[in-house]
């Protein structure tokens, strides 16, 4: 069965007097304009009953509370939760916290309720391309994917099955779930293939407000603009996101990569046992 990519239902359960009273009503006139995304808003009392949640199927409704003891109780009946906190008091029950709803949007919480349900991010769309996280579903693709000739000439192949599978659960939850950015999966939309991977990460070497460029694509799809479709597309994806810099490392024998580099407008910064090219963001 699909997975649901956005919940239907609201539950809510927000403790008025915890808020100053120009912050709550300043902040329940931004609920109500994201209520209108939802088919349902069912307002929860301290004492909900079972029945309540009857209403709610589980896997189609996100909570949002203020409420540690509520969030425990909906965490352990399987809901994605969002904690509200209020200024001076630290919740230590959902998964993710929001201070203030009139900074957050419709897609911020469907994604807060994906990263719960273990439901991958669509990132981005190009002409010819869709972008999207990497589910654990994915895994035997992305090995045919790298089974392909030529793929791993100068990228790392995939692990074992079973240790790739403990790899890339480790790495959803901490680089996907940490920083919202990564490597990523790059479909063709004419025939829903998966074509190539390509993303963006933090590494120890990268400075402040700078991450990595990384892409690999099949051959059969090599010398047709699908790279540099995608990766300036990527690239503005950075700079939305606040990035300044982006770098990328390449072998001193990988020619292809670095005439590629240069036509996105990297530039030569270091020489080694891997040139490092950057890019400075134009903002």
């Amino acid at each position: 069965m699909e997975s649901v990519k956005r919940p239907d239902t609201l539950l809510l359960y927000l403790e008025k007097e915890k808020f100053p009273a120009e912050v709550y009503a300043g902040q329940m006139a931004r609920l109500k304009e994201l209520e209108k995304e939802y088919a349902a808003v069912l307002e929860l009392g301290a004492d909900t009953a079972d029945a309540v949640f009857t209403e709610a199927r589980v896997e189609n409704s996100l909570c949002l509370t203020s409420s540690d003891a509520l969030a425990e109780q909906l965490r352990h009946l399987g809901y994605a939760v969002v904690g509200w906190e209020a200024d001076g008091e630290r919740m230590r029950v959902p998964p993710v916290v929001i201070e203030d709803l009139r900074s957050v949007s419709s897609q911020d919480l469907a994604r807060m309720f994906q990263r719960q349900r273990g439901i991958p991010w669509e990132i981005l769309e190009t002409e010819r391309c869709l972008v999207r996280e990497l589910g654990l579903d994915d895994l035997d693709k992305l090995r045919e994917l790298y089974d392909k000739p030529d793929m791993t000439r100068f990228v790392e192949p995939l692990y074992p099955p079973e240790r790739e599978r403990i790899y890339e659960e480790n790495y959803i939850r901490q680089i996907y779930g940490l920083y919202g950015i990564g490597m990523w999966l790059v479909f063709e939309k004419a025939t829903g293939d998966l074509i190539g991977r390509a993303g963006i990460e933090p590494r120890e070497s990268c400075g402040e407000r700078e991450v990595e460029l990384g892409y690999v694509f099949a051959p059969e799809v090599r010398r047709r603009g699908f790279a540099t479709e995608v990766c300036r597309a990527i690239l503005a994806y950075a700079a939305g996101a606040g990035m300044e810099k982006v770098l990328c490392r390449v072998g001193k024998d990988n020619t292809a990569s670095e005439r590629f580099l240069r036509k996105l407008g990297f530039v030569l910064e270091e020489e080694g046992e891997e040139n490092i090219f950057r890019y400075h963001i134009v903002v």
